[in-house]
């Protein structure tokens, strides 16, 4: 095999796994609400982050016009659909201003697929957004 198929194989297979890398990243990333009101941007990648450790990151939730929502009251549920069961912690949301909002006290217990549901409830509408994790 020539150098030349040999590095242009090789930077194929580097292409391939950076867009699969950014495809899982981007679920992960921005989502728009389930009825387009809110645009929810998690601040960290959370699919890396260990198992059975609490995680702290970061929400940025805009409106359709791009205003950052400050005053919105959020929770958040989820868990392993595939398995069944809800989250294994009770994660404490707390504004910090600008639309960005702190999410503290998360925890996953298990390698798989994971659901993160965010209840949005601002003075004008309430939305949810869902965002896959994978362990």
């Amino acid at each position: 095999m020539s150098l030349n198929k040999l590095v242009s194989g090789l930077l194929s297979g580097v292409v391939s796994i950076m867009l699969i890398t950014h495809a899982m990243v981007a679920e992960t990333g921005s989502q728009i609400s389930n009825n387009g009101s809110f645009n929810v941007t998690v601040l960290k990648d959370l699919e890396p982050e260990p198992l059975r450790e609490f995680v702290e990151f970061k929400i940025l939730v805009i409106d359709v016009n791009g205003k950052p929502i400050s005053d919105a009251d959020i929770s958040l549920s989820g868990g392993m659909p595939a398995h069944g069961h809800g989250l294994p912690t009770k994660p404490i949301i707390t504004a910090i201003g600008n639309g960005e909002y702190l999410i503290e006290g998360l925890k996953f217990s298990m390698m798989g697929t994971w659901e993160l549901n965010f209840e949005i409830k601002s003075k004008e509408v309430s939305d949810t957004a869902k965002f896959t994790i994978v362990k």
